[in-house]
């Protein structure tokens, strides 16, 4: 059986809140991963990176994030909204985590960073005006 909490106000909005904080914590720690991961023996024996490729697999979350933000971002928000555009990143962000972690070639290892980077900034770029149009109006701006 499935408990659910039943919170509402600024309680609900807190949640919401901390709960979207702690993705753009981890998007930050992706970044960070990128460094050891390319470092890794195990890696570089798996894939045969040369520094152009190490470079590549990096940056590519980066490529990710330009995409987004250049026209999928707007476009999506006018469409679906705020809170579909997060779902939709959400979705998109573990789609290239999954090729990320099931990679057999170069091809599923560097498409699927471009799609964790697309989804982060879907997500990213939507989240602030989503909690300040869900938040009370006393406790918007407020810190």
């Amino acid at each position: 059986m499935l408990i659910q909490a039943k919170l509402s106000g600024n309680a609900r909005t807190l949640a919401i809140c901390a709960g979207l904080a702690l993705a753009n914590i981890f998007s930050g720690y992706d970044t960070a991963s990128a460094a050891a991961v390319i470092a890794d023996q195990s890696f570089l024996d798996e894939f045969q990176f040369g520094s152009s490729m190490k470079g590549a697999f990096a940056a590519l979350i980066n490529v990710g994030n330009c995409i987004a933000y250049l026209g999928p971002l707007v476009l999506m928000g006018r469409w679906l909204g705020r809170r579909w555009t997060m779902v939709t990143g959400a979705f998109t962000l573990m789609t290239g985590a999954s090729l990320v972690a099931g990679a057999r070639n170069e091809g599923m290892l560097l498409g699927g960073r471009v799609l964790c980077g697309m989804g982060v900034s879907l997500c990213q770029g939507t989240f602030a005006a989503w909690t300040s149009e869900i938040a009370a109006p006393e406790i918007r701006g407020a810190a």
